[in-house]
């Protein structure tokens, strides 16, 4: 019962004494109507076009950038055709846009590693984060 009572339980970033923690932050952008009775999540969020011109900003930008693969704990470059041409049907540029993006709304990004005959990465397909339930 416990967990049924947290879960219902009305909480608000106003109050002083809700801890500013990444649980409580979670908590709040997670869905949990507010006093104003409007739910906040990342659809509701993109609504606005201050959050939708942000994460367009951040992602294209980050996107831009160039990525480099390297040998693990060494400092050697290594060939990576991958990050250049990561999905059959999108440019490097959308495909890492989309990635970026899923990390700025929902916190993380997943790809589906598409390999070869050889077992190289040979595609990355962008999976939406709603559809993930990660096991630890």
């Amino acid at each position: 019962m416990p967990v049924l009572r947290r879960f219902l339980e009305q909480r608000s970033l106003e109050n002083p004494a809700v801890p500013l923690t990444s649980a409580s932050l979670v908590e709040w952008m997670g869905g949990t109507p507010t006093y104003a009775g409007t739910t906040v999540n990342e659809k509701t969020a993109l609504k606005l076009i201050a959050v939708f011109r942000c994460v367009e900003l951040i992602a294209g930008t980050c996107a831009a950038l160039p990525l480099k693969a390297y040998k693990q704990g060494t400092r050697t470059r290594v060939d990576a055709p991958v990050l250049n041409d990561p999905h059959p049907d999108l440019t490097a540029f959308e495909t890492w846009e989309i990635g970026y993006a899923c990390l700025l709304l929902w916190g993380n990004t997943y790809f589906r590693k598409v390999r070869d005959g050889t077992g190289r990465i040979r595609y990355l397909w962008p999976i939406h984060p709603s559809r993930v339930d990660p096991q630890f």
